[in-house]
């Protein structure tokens, strides 16, 4: 099975960790270097401090460098056109982004900020559009977009079936799923993709029984055993990097509980005759 994203939607970790392969990538042939390696040109990224601090700035800036790329950490409590001229904008606003679409006066302060400043500075190559974070911010959107997409299907590449609980009714729910072709066990998610600690949290849940700990808007997804590998793709242009061994296999013929809950990547362990790999169940 494989998992599509646009650069997100994933552990941000696993993201910046490897953010100089995928920068470098873009970079050897992107169209925004022109035709003189010499033209030294600006990336300004802006990422939280949590995450700015994991992120190995020397090893990044060298290899910037090395492609003829100057780097500099942007300050979105100060305005964008006082910090120098930038010809690339790479970020990670999506908390930001989900907040601001949530009401938060704050965030959304930032945001129109970022939107105009690009918008008076449409050569800025942005890395990701605003707008196409946006469509990741909901998990039953680009479920749909991956699902109607024929090329996959072309390619062998599928997306489990999937459906949209908006009510409590664990009757009509149960119809839903039925509607959508959704089996047991299922993953549920909040809706809502980023922008909280329970954004990320998912249940496992194995009958009808477990239902009833969904809290909508949610979606629920039938679980595909696929040899306890997710391969996390990241895009930039028409490059792609970062396969990563991640899930959960569970074994055939096991007496399940009703449901177990997820919420953080951790090590190995056996759970209620299930083996996990990189879950921890809370």
């Amino acid at each position: 099975m494989i998992n599509l994203i646009s650069h997100k939607t994933a552990e941000i970790l696993t993201y910046f960790n490897n953010i100089k392969l995928i920068i470098c990538k873009f970079l050897d042939k992107s169209d925004i270097m022109g035709d003189e390696i010499n033209n030294i040109k600006t990336i300004g990224i802006w990422m939280s401090e949590k995450k700015s601090q994991k992120l190995n700035w020397k090893e990044l800036i060298s290899a910037c460098a090395s492609h003829g790329y100057n780097v500099v950490k942007l300050d979105l409590d100060r305005p964008l056109e006082d910090q120098g001229h930038i010809d690339i904008f790479l970020h990670k606003l999506t908390d930001i982004i989900a907040a601001a679409d949530q009401g938060d006066s704050k965030a959304s302060t930032i945001i129109g900020r970022v939107e105009q400043f690009l918008s008076n500075h449409p050569n800025v190559t942005v890395i990701d559009q605003l707008n196409n974070v946006r469509v990741l911010l909901n998990r039953h959107c680009y479920y749909s977009i991956l699902q109607e997409e024929p090329s996959f299907r072309k390619q062998g590449i599928f997306t489990p079936n999937f459906a949209e609980f908006t009510t409590n009714n664990i009757e009509l729910n149960i119809e839903i799923m039925r509607q959508r072709g959704v089996k047991f066990p299922v993953v549920c998610k909040p809706t809502l993709a980023h922008g909280s600690k329970s954004a990320h949290e998912m249940i496992i849940i194995f009958n009808e029984k477990g239902l009833n700990v969904c809290k909508p808007p949610c979606v629920v997804q039938s679980f595909v055993n696929h040899n306890a590998v997710l391969h996390k793709v990241f895009l930039v242009g028409d490059r792609w990097v970062i396969p990563c061994n991640l899930f959960v296999i569970f074994g055939e013929g096991k007496k399940m509980q009703t449901k177990g809950y997820c919420n953080k990547i951790g090590k190995h362990i056996t759970w209620s005759g299930i083996s996990l790999r990189h879950v921890v169940f809370s």
